[in-house]
C-alpha cells in the first residue's frame, strides 16, 4: 500500500467519525464539551497510530532494503559473516559463527545448500558431523566443516583482514539467526506479499 493510499483510508476515517459525531450531536444526545473531548482523544491517537504506521513501514522498508542489498546481481557473491556478528553480537565473531555452526539446523540446511551446489561434497562426513552433534561438547568451527566435508558455501581467510565468508544464501540464513528484528521484518513481508 503506498503513502497516499495510507493517507486517504485516514482521512476517510476522520470524516466517517466526524459524521458519526455530528449524528449524535444534531439528536442531541451529546453536549459541546462532550464533543470537543472526544475529537481531541480521537483525532489525537489517530495521529499517533499514524505515526506509528509510518515509522513501522519505514523500518520494515529500511529492512528489506537491506536484505536485498545483501543479495547482488552477480550469482556466487561472498559475505563476510565476521562483519555481520561484529555487527550483532558483543561476543567475539568466531564465537559467535560457532555457536550458529553448533545448531544441528544450521549444519541440515549447509548440508542441503552444499548437497544443491557443491558436487564435490562429503555427504558421509556431514551425517558423522551431524551424529556427532549430538554430543554437549559438539563443537564445529568454519575449518573443521571445510575440511571434513569439502564445503565449498564458507571460505576462511587467514591473516591480517582476515574472518569467514559465507555465499549469499548461507549468510542471510546467519542474519536471520543473529538479528531477530531482521527476522520478524523478514516474516512479516513475506506474510503481507
Amino acid at each position: 500500500m503506498t503513502k497516499e493510499e495510507i493517507e486517504m483510508y485516514y482521512d476517510l476515517l476522520g470524516f466517517k467519525y466526524e459524521a458519526a459525531i455530528g449524528a449524535l450531536y444534531a439528536r442531541d444526545l451529546v453536549d459541546d464539551e462532550w464533543v470537543r473531548q472526544s475529537r481531541k482523544r480521537f483525532f489525537d491517537k489517530l495521529e499517533r497510530e499514524r505515526e506509528l504506521h509510518f515509522r513501522r513501514a519505514s523500518d520494515y522498508e529500511a529492512s528489506i532494503r537491506l536484505f536485498f542489498s545483501m543479495m547482488d546481481e552477480k550469482p556466487g557473491k561472498f559475505v563476510s559473516l565476521t562483519d555481520i556478528a561484529r555487527k550483532y553480537s558483543q561476543d567475539p565473531p568466531g564465537y559467535t559463527i560457532q555457536s550458529w555452526m553448533r545448531s544441528k539446523n544450521t549444519v541440515a540446511y549447509l548440508r542441503i545448500w552444499e548437497l544443491i551446489n557443491n558436487y564435490d561434497f562429503d555427504d558421509e562426513a556431514c551425517a558423522a558431523l551431524i551424529e556427532s552433534s549430538k554430543n554437549a561438547s559438539f563443537n564445529l568451527t568454519p575449518s573443521k566443516w571445510i575440511s571434513c566435508t569439502k564445503a565449498g558455501g564458507i571460505r576462511v581467510k587467514r591473516g591480517k583482514g582476515g574472518g569467514v565468508e559465507a555465499h549469499e544464501d548461507i549468510a542471510m540464513d546467519f542474519r536471520l539467526w543473529i538479528d531477530p528484528n531482521f527476522r520478524h521484518h523478514l516474516i512479516w513481508y513475506v506474510r503481507e506479499h
